[in-house]
């Protein structure tokens, strides 16, 4: 409902000569006639007015103070804003008898409990509106937080408590790899690492005797940490193939540096500098005496390289060896082949390539036993796994090792 309130020609009938009154004034200054527009015009500013301040002294065309405050709230009524009536009430407050100010007082009352009530309304439907969407999803979020608990419940609690009771069974039933391997999964749950450091020495000679392909078993050990204080570390192989009680494994990391020759010469697998550490000084250093037993005696082609015309030497028959390049191709996918370092051979200098981007991990270059493109060259295999048939000197330093084997898992 709009309020009728005064018209330009009231305004203009107050005044005592040309002109009338703005509404962007306030008491405590001195206004004169012509200093003022038509309050019909209205004016946007916000500008607060203080009505309390004393008014100066007012002679001659000056306006009196109180028409000042009458038609400021007048435009401010026109406005027609909760803050207006506010203002606008306020003013007419302080000359409550000037003009038809007690009937302006009382439309500004009216209307700001109009605005009022409809800011009410209007919070009580947000309320209602908040309350019904509330009372869908509500029941939906309790659900989702129960069933949220229960799945936390399993992982960390039912499931974990579930696996070491097995684990126990498992060690209790001589079934000795599961309970191992299950312990070692439990991650710390209640005393499941100290239980797999007890039956840690069972589980490799069972792990070796039960192994299939793909498989990672244990055997022999070499400093790999490069922290000799703690002794030599266990050595992980991964098991290419089992022939009924063998096994035909390669390291699973690259675990020295080395070079294939000492000297830059025309060289062969059978002929090389890291034949001869393989079956001696690594032979004796990685694995106890029983355990020279387990490994057994090999022939070890001289394969050609299937690119180039290099005379790969002779046939030798050894215990430890390294691929040539079709064994790397048969057994190895080209992923399989990317082969991560030891500590020992990153302080050693070896040459190494992170995984990728933002991995912490590296790969590095690990030599074969083929010749490369000339005898004084031997192939290796990348970082990113693919076989480098041209080969490099056979003196290159930075390059590393994984050593080949065959082991007896029979009486």
């Amino acid at each position: 409902m709009r309020l009728s309130l005064i018209s330009i020609q009231e305004i203009e009938s107050e005044a005592t000569g040309s002109g009338s009154y703005l509404d962007n004034t306030f008491l405590g200054e001195t206004y004169s006639r012509s200093s003022f527009e038509t309050v019909s015009a209205g004016n946007t500013s916000s500008e607060e007015k203080d009505y309390s301040a004393e008014p100066k002294s007012v002679s001659g065309n000056d306006v009196p103070p109180e028409d000042v405050i009458y038609y400021s709230a007048v435009a401010r009524m026109n406005r027609n804003s909760i803050n207006n009536y506010i203002r606008a009430l306020e003013g007419l407050q302080s000359i409550p008898d000037w003009k038809d100010s007690a009937k302006l007082i009382a439309e500004c009352q009216e209307k700001i409990a109009y605005f009022n009530e409809e800011q009410e309304k209007e919070n009580a439907e947000k309320k209602r509106r908040i309350n019904k969407r509330l009372a869908v999803i509500l029941p939906f979020a309790i659900i989702i937080f129960l069933i949220a608990a229960v799945a936390l419940c399993y992982v960390f609690i039912y499931r974990p408590n579930a696996q070491y009771k097995q684990a126990l069974a498992s060690e209790n039933s001589g079934d000795i790899v599961s309970a191992y391997e299950t312990y070692i999964d439990l991650k710390g749950y209640k005393d499941s690492t100290e239980r797999a450091e007890q039956i840690y020495e069972k589980y490799k000679a069972e792990k070796l005797r039960c192994a299939q392909a793909g498989d990672i078993v244990y055997f022999g050990s070499y400093e790999q940490d490069n922290d000799t204080s703690n002794g030599k570390e266990d050595l992980k192989w991964k098991v290419l193939k089992k022939d009924g009680s063998r096994l035909f494994v390669i390291s699973e990391y690259a675990i020295d540096c080395a070079v294939f020759n000492k000297t830059e010469k025309a060289v062969t697998w059978e002929t090389s500098s890291i034949r001869q550490y393989l079956n001696s000084s690594f032979l004796n250093l990685a694995f106890t005496a029983s355990q020279q037993d387990k490994i057994l005696s090999t022939t070890v082609t001289a394969e050609k390289n299937g690119n180039y015309d290099t005379n790969p030497g002779r046939d030798t028959v050894d215990k430890v060896f390294l691929l040539s390049i079709s064994e790397a191709e048969e057994w190895l996918s080209e992923e399989q082949r990317q082969c991560m370092p030891t500590d020992l051979c990153i302080a050693k200098g070896c040459n190494k390539q992170k995984k990728s981007r933002f991995s912490s991990e590296y790969t590095i270059c690990w030599l074969l036993r083929s010749p490369g493109n000339k005898a004084t060259k031997v192939a290796y295999v990348q970082y990113d796994g693919i076989i480098r048939v041209v080969g490099a000197n056979v003196t290159a330093a930075g390059s590393t090792i994984r050593p080949a084997m065959w082991i007896k898992i029979g009486d």
